[in-house]
């Protein structure tokens, strides 16, 4: 795989086209689950609904890693400095700035559903890649966001 300019200057080293396990999809991992699943304006993503569902808005992350955790996954200090309702509100704001709304994420989101394998890689990648490089050049880490 050919190396990814925009992403080899982030925080934590970045991406590492060598390593097989880190394919842009395996790299962006679950942030698509953050945001909405449905097209409505009330949809909430699988991870926003466990904080909602479960009273955790005011609450800050606990790092749950070890010092012989690779340094590109632990949470960033950004992350673990803000509160949960700080995290989404920063996120939402990114995706505003980059054009997207909480409808369009959804539509996506569902438009994603009826493809597979290397069509479903192609539409996730060019479509969560912006996203993922913004939030990444903010201070998140690759665990903030896939988790």
């Amino acid at each position: 795989m050919d190396e990814i300019p925009e992403l080899t200057a982030l925080p934590e080293g970045g991406y590492r086209p060598t390593d097989p396990k880190r394919t842009l999809v395996a790299l962006i991992g679950n942030l698509h689950l953050h945001f909405p699943q449905t097209a409505d304006v009330g949809g909430r993503g699988y991870y926003r609904k466990l904080v909602e569902t479960q009273g955790l808005w005011d609450n800050v992350p606990i790092s749950e890693v070890s010092d012989e955790d690779p340094l590109d996954w632990r949470e960033s200090p950004l992350r673990l400095s803000q509160t949960n309702r700080q995290f989404y509100t920063q996120l939402d704001e990114t995706i505003g700035s980059l054009g997207f709304t909480p409808e369009k994420m959804g539509a996506k989101y569902l438009s994603l559903t009826s493809l597979e394998g290397e069509a479903w890689d192609k539409e996730f990648v060019a479509f969560y890649l912006p996203i993922y490089v913004a939030l990444r050049r903010k201070g998140y880490s690759p665990k903030d966001l896939s988790e």
